[in-house]
């Protein structure tokens, strides 16, 4: 609805009115207030003050309108379960990674009996092996990409699992699983800084 000058009373000199004029000028457009705080019908302009008024923790302004969208309406939802495996799962989805596999050190497949896990050191002979990732804890975790993505948006990625992750889990390492690439063919360019072996460490 427009803004209207209505409100100032009839014995307003002409520097006022003018004033006022100039004012709904700057404001004179056509929303409800309540679309301002729906994420799905808030002009495009106004959703980085959205973001900042959910407490949005991760903000990209070369996200496409969808993205934005999609962070903002997620954002309550994250804090609500902040510190639990749902609000990793939720924090994938809303950054545009729903099919992510997210692998707890509980999913690790064990060997013969009680307490041999893939990632301890099996001394065999006089040799010292290690399968799997070093320095095993119950609280780590790994995450799986389906499809490619460059080193700034993994760091960006893990960054924000740190914002959502319990404080005593630790996030090793996050697995490009859906790319493959051969030099030559097109998918893959030198200088597009997609690590080589689909693998960024992380801890």
């Amino acid at each position: 609805m427009p803004v209207s000058n209505d409100i100032m009373p009839p014995h307003s000199g002409p520097a006022e009115k003018a004033l006022v004029d100039g004012v709904v000028a700057g404001f004179d457009f056509d929303i409800r207030v309540g679309d301002v705080w729906n994420p799905q019908r808030a002009p495009a302009v106004i959703l980085p003050w959205l973001a900042w008024a959910l407490s949005v923790d991760d903000w990209d302004e070369n996200w496409t309108d969808e993205r934005k969208r999609a962070v903002i309406a997620a954002s309550v939802n994250v804090h609500r379960h902040k510190g639990t495996v749902s609000s990793i799962r939720a924090a994938l989805a809303a950054m545009g990674y729903g099919d992510a596999r997210l692998i707890e050190d509980a999913d690790l497949p064990r060997i013969g009996g009680e307490g041999l896990l893939i990632g301890g050191t099996w001394e065999i002979g006089d040799e010292t092996w290690v399968l799997g990732p070093t320095d095993p804890s119950w609280a780590d975790y790994w995450i799986e990409v389906q499809t490619a993505i460059p080193g700034r948006d993994a760091a960006r990625l893990a960054e924000r699992l740190r914002t959502v992750a319990p404080a005593r889990c630790r996030l090793r390492t996050i697995t490009l699983s859906g790319a493959f690439y051969t030099i030559g063919d097109g998918l893959w360019l030198i200088g597009d800084d997609i690590a080589i072996g689909n693998i960024y460490e992380v801890e």
